[in-house]
């Protein structure tokens, strides 16, 4: 994986702007703009995933209060973690590059929701199961493994 350093940024001088900068960061939009909306749209699908979850008939409680309390935490963790691993995310762009990071955090988001989409199959799936799937702990554990080898 190459690394490409950009050694002169100054988006003020107007030839800079019109000869590289431009160029560089609209390829820098077109790619998180995307990468970005998948990325709040997995952590925020619990939401609606949970709502649904009561009506599909998922029992993870007896008393339906407690119940729904138990799926609604399911989002609250999911969009909290989400939120909070967005930090260090940051801080691995300059270790391996804004494309690089983009590209493996949008490829893992593949795991929630392959993993939502398996686990609601059934609703006899482990209370457990969802809180797992909803925290995406995995991309910031992988990235520490990635980029610091």
């Amino acid at each position: 994986m190459a690394k490409i350093n950009i050694d002169k940024w100054n988006v003020e001088d107007e030839s800079f702007w019109k000869s590289t900068g431009k160029k560089i960061a609209n390829r820098n939009l077109w790619i998180s703009i995307p990468s970005l909306l998948v990325g709040f749209a997995v952590w925020l699908m619990w939401g609606i995933i949970g709502v649904q979850m009561v009506n599909l008939g998922f029992v993870f409680d007896p008393d339906f209060d407690t119940n729904k309390s138990l799926i609604m935490t399911v989002a609250a963790i999911a969009g909290l973690s989400g939120a909070t691993l967005r930090i260090p995310s940051t801080f691995f762009i300059r270790l391996a590059g804004g494309r690089n990071t983009i590209f493996f955090t949008t490829a893992l988001l593949l795991i929630p929701a392959i993993g939502t989409a398996i686990a609601l199959r059934n609703p006899d799936t482990a209370s457990l199961a969802f809180p797992i799937i909803s925290i995406p702990f995995w991309t910031w554990w992988w990235q520490l493994c990635f980029f610091y080898e």
